[in-house]
C-alpha cells in the first residue's frame, strides 16, 4: 500500500477554527444517532421487495420514494450529524492524526455516510447497487430516477432545513467515488480500475444535473455560497469542464451569468475565466444573441466596454504595427541600450577582463528587434533574439539577416536555447524590455519564466527586465480601477496585478504587472539577487514611471535554506496560492513541482536531488488538491515508504552524493534498516 503524505492546512484568508475534540455527547450527535437507527430500519423496510429477483415496478419505486420523502426531519438530523462528525474527523486529521479521537470520528462519519448513501439511493446504496447483477438497465434507471427525485425534492425545498449539509454530502459522495477511482491506479500499468471508473462516471452522471439546478436556483435566490460550493466540489475532482458547462448554460439572464462567472473566477482564476468567455464569444457556431451576451459579460468583468474581443495576444499583434508604436521611440531605445550596456559591464566575467562585446546575450520577447539590432550595431557579437510572433521575426531578419533569431515561446526557453549538455554554453546576460514580461498573465506563467531564465544562465549571469511602477501614474489608476470593479462584483482580492489595456481603445488584452515586493520574492525563491533598480519617466507626457531591475544569479544560493514559513509567505504574495495556480508546474530551481514543494519542504527541503531524480524519471508522487473554503489542502499520492526514506536522507546532499547513495542501494551495500536509521536522525 502506498503511503499518503499530507500537509497541515494553509490558511489563505481568515483563521482555522479550533473544534472541540471531546464532543461525542453533543446534542447534534445524540439526535443524529437516533435518526441513524430509525433510518436504518426505514431503508431496510422500504427496500424494493423483489430487488434480488426481477421485475422491479415503477409503482414500487414511486411508493418507496414517497414514503422516504416523508422522513425529511430524520434525514435533516442525520445530515447535520454527518457534517459535524466529518468536520471533527477533518480537524483531527490535521491536528492529532492516528489518535483514538480521530479514529472515533472517522468511524462515526462513515456510519452516517453509509446510511445516508443507502437512504438517498432508495434503501440500496450506490455501492451495493453495483453488485446487484440481475438488474436490467431499465430497472437500474428506475432506481436512479427514484433516488434523484428524492434528492431533488429535498435540495429544492424551502422547508428542508439541511439543504447546505445535503449539498456538502453530495459533493463528498462524488469526491469519494473519484478518489476511489484515482487510488485504484495500477503502479504497473498506470491505468485505473475499470469498475471504479464506471462507478465514478455513473455517480457524476447522476449528480451533475442536481448541481446545475442548485446553481440556477442560487442565482435567483441570491444563495451565492451554493454556487461557490458546487464549483469547489467540481474543482476537487479536477473537473473544470463540467464547471465550464454551468458557466455557459443556455437560458441565463445577463445578471445570472455574471453571478456565476464571479464564483467561477473565485474558484478557477480570472484569466482562465476571461479566456473561456473570449473563446466562446469568438466561436462562430454560437448564436448572435449568445455572443452578444458574452460580449457584455466580458466587458462587465474587464471594467470596460469591449469593442472587440481578442482570443489571443497574437490577434492584436497581427493588427497593430508595433514598429511604429509611439512608446518605442528611438530616444527611448538609445537610453535603454545604455542601461543594458551598463549592466553588462557589471558582469563578473567583464570585471575580470573579458571583452563585454563577446558576452552571450539573449533578448527575450524581442518584438520588432529595437534593442537587439541596436546592440548588434554597437558591436555586440553574440546575440540571440527570441520572439513568438512570425511577423516580428521576419521584420528583424529583414533588418539584420545575420542576427541569430529563434521563433518560439519563452515558456520553452531552455528547450529552445539549449542548456549543457544540449547547448554549448549558457547565457551571460538576458534582458526583456518594453514591459514584455507583463504578458505573463498569471502568477504561474510569470514564475515559470524566471525559472526558465535561471536555468539558462551562467553562475553569475544577469537578467535585466522592466516593469511599470504600480504605485504611480496611469498604472496605479489602471490596477485600482480593475480591482475595484471586480471587488464590487464579488471577486475575491487577487494578489496578481491584472490590468486590461492595449495600444489603442479597440485592441486590448489582459496583462499582469508586478509589485516591488513580488519582484523581491521572485529573486528570493529562485536564486537571484537584485543588484540594481532604476526608474525613468517615459511616454509622451511622462505618464509612465518605468523601473528597470537587474537580477544577478547568486552562485552561493541554496534552496535548502528556504523555510516552510518563508515559502508559504512568498508564494502567497506572488499569487501562487490564488485560484487558478498550477500546482503541477515543475520548478527546475527546486527539482520539484509547486504542489510537491508545499508538502515536502517540511521533510525534504527544496532542491532535493532525489526528488529531482524522481521527477525526471516520471516516478515522483502525484499531487491532489482539495479546496475547503479559504483553505487549500495539498495531498501527495504515490510516494512509497522507500522513496520517502531516501528523499529524507538526501536533504542537503549534492547530486554526486545522491548518485553514490543510489548506487550503494542498488548494489545492496546499504540495507533498508540502515536507511531507516539514517533517515530517523535527519
Amino acid at each position: 500500500m502506498e503511503d499518503v503524505d499530507v500537509l497541515p492546512k494553509i490558511t489563505l484568508a481568515g483563521n482555522v477554527v479550533e473544534a472541540p475534540l471531546d464532543a461525542a455527547n453533543s446534542p447534534i450527535v445524540i439526535i443524529a444517532d437516533e435518526a441513524l437507527l430509525n433510518i436504518r430500519k426505514l431503508t431496510y423496510n422500504h427496500r424494493p421487495p423483489n430487488l434480488f429477483d426481477k421485475d422491479i415496478k415503477r409503482e414500487e419505486i414511486e411508493d418507496i420514494t414517497q414514503k422516504l420523502s416523508e422522513e425529511s426531519q430524520q434525514v435533516a438530523h442525520l445530515l447535520k450529524g454527518w457534517k459535524y462528525a466529518f468536520g471533527e474527523f477533518g480537524h483531527l486529521r490535521w491536528t492529532n492524526p492516528d489518535s483514538e479521537e480521530e479514529d472515533f470520528w472517522d468511524k462515526k462519519s462513515m456510519d452516517y455516510y453509509k446510511v445516508l448513501d443507502s437512504l438517498l439511493w432508495l434503501g440500496i446504496g450506490t455501492r451495493k447497487l453495483e453488485s446487484v447483477e440481475n438488474l436490467s438497465k431499465e430497472e437500474s434507471s428506475l432506481l436512479d430516477e427514484g433516488g434523484l427525485k428524492l434528492i431533488h425534492t429535498w435540495i429544492t425545498s424551502k422547508d428542508f432545513e439541511s439543504k447546505k449539509e445535503l449539498l456538502d454530502f453530495l459533493k463528498y459522495d462524488l469526491w469519494l467515488s473519484w478518489r476511489w477511482m484515482v487510488l485504484s491506479k495500477s503502479s504497473i500499468s498506470g491505468e485505473e480500475n475499470p469498475e471504479f471508473v464506471r462507478g465514478f462516471e455513473r455517480k457524476k452522471q447522476l449528480l451533475l444535473p442536481i448541481f446545475i439546478d442548485v446553481v440556477k436556483n442560487a442565482t435567483q435566490n441570491g444563495k451565492i455560497d451554493e454556487i461557490k460550493s458546487v464549483f469547489e466540489g467540481l474543482d476537487n475532482i479536477g473537473d473544470e469542464t463540467e464547471a465550464e458547462k454551468i458557466l455557459f448554460l443556455e437560458g441565463l439572464s445577463d445578471e445570472q451569468r455574471l453571478t456565476i462567472a464571479v464564483e467561477f473566477i473565485n474558484q478557477f482564476g480570472y484569466i482562465k475565466t476571461i479566456d473561456l468567455i473570449a473563446g466562446y464569444h469568438n466561436d462562430e457556431n454560437q448564436t448572435e444573441v449568445f455572443r452578444e451576451q458574452l460580449k457584455n459579460l466580458y466587458g462587465a468583468l474587464q471594467g470596460n466596454e469591449a469593442k472587440e474581443i481578442a482570443k489571443e495576444l497574437s490577434d492584436i499583434y497581427e493588427k497593430v504595427d508595433f514598429s511604429n508604436y509611439k512608446l518605442n521611440e528611438s530616444e527611448l531605445t538609445t537610453m535603454e541600450a545604455g542601461i543594458i550596456d551598463n549592466a553588462i559591464s557589471g558582469l563578473e566575467k567583464v570585471r575580470n577582463g573579458n571583452d563585454k562585446k563577446r558576452m552571450k546575450l539573449l533578448d527575450i520577447g524581442a518584438g520588432t528587434g529595437r534593442h537587439c539590432t541596436k546592440l548588434y550595431d554597437e558591436g555586440y557579437e553574440d546575440i540571440t533574439a527570441l520572439e513568438y510572433e512570425q511577423k516580428h521575426v521576419e521584420f528583424i531578419r529583414s533588418k539584420k539577416p545575420n542576427l541569430k533569431i529563434i521563433k518560439g515561446d519563452w515558456k520553452e526557453l531552455s528547450s529552445l536555447i539549449g542548456t549543457p549538455p544540449k547547448g554549448d554554453t549558457k547565457i551571460d546576460f538576458a534582458y526583456s524590455l518594453g514591459r514584455s514580461i507583463s504578458h505573463n498573465r498569471t502568477p504561474s506563467d510569470m514564475f515559470h519564466l524566471f525559472d526558465e531564465v535561471q536555468l539558462v544562465m551562467t553562475d553569475n549571469g544577469r537578467f535585466l527586465f522592466d516593469e511599470p511602477d504600480v504605485n504611480w501614474g496611469i498604472y496605479l489608476e489602471r490596477i485600482n480601477n480593475f480591482r475595484e470593479n471586480l471587488e464590487k462584483k464579488g471577486v475575491h482580492t487577487l494578489q496578481s496585478g491584472i490590468i486590461f489595456d492595449g495600444p489603442n481603445d479597440t485592441d486590448k488584452f489582459n496583462r499582469q504587472v508586478l509589485r516591488p515586493d513580488q519582484i523581491k520574492s521572485l529573486a528570493f525563491l529562485l536564486g537571484f539577487e537584485l543588484v540594481e533598480e532604476r526608474s525613468k519617466l517615459i511616454g509622451g507626457k511622462g505618464e509612465i514611471k518605468n523601473t528597470y531591475y537587474t537580477f544577478e544569479m547568486n552562485k552561493e544560493w541554496n534552496p535548502q535554506s528556504i523555510t516552510p514559513e518563508e515559502l508559504n509567505e512568498n508564494l502567497k504574495g506572488l499569487g501562487l496560492l490564488d485560484p487558478g495556480a498550477d500546482f503541477n508546474m515543475y520548478i527546475d530551481a527546486w527539482g520539484m513541482t509547486l504542489g510537491q514543494a508545499l508538502i515536502y519542504v517540511h521533510n525534504f527541503g527544496l532542491g532535493n536531488e532525489y526528488m529531482r531524480y524522481l521527477n525526471k524519471e516520471g516516478k515522483a508522487p502525484d499531487i491532489l488538491i482539495e479546496f475547503d473554503g479559504s483553505q487549500i489542502n495539498p495531498e501527495s499520492r504515490g510516494m512509497s515508504k522507500h522513496d520517502h526514506i531516501i528523499a529524507t536522507i538526501a536533504r542537503g546532499m549534492r547530486k554526486a552524493e545522491v548518485d553514490k547513495l543510489l548506487i550503494d542501494i542498488k548494489e545492496r551495500k546499504i540495507s533498508m534498516q540502515e536507511l531507516e536509521v539514517r533517515a530517523s536522525t535527519r
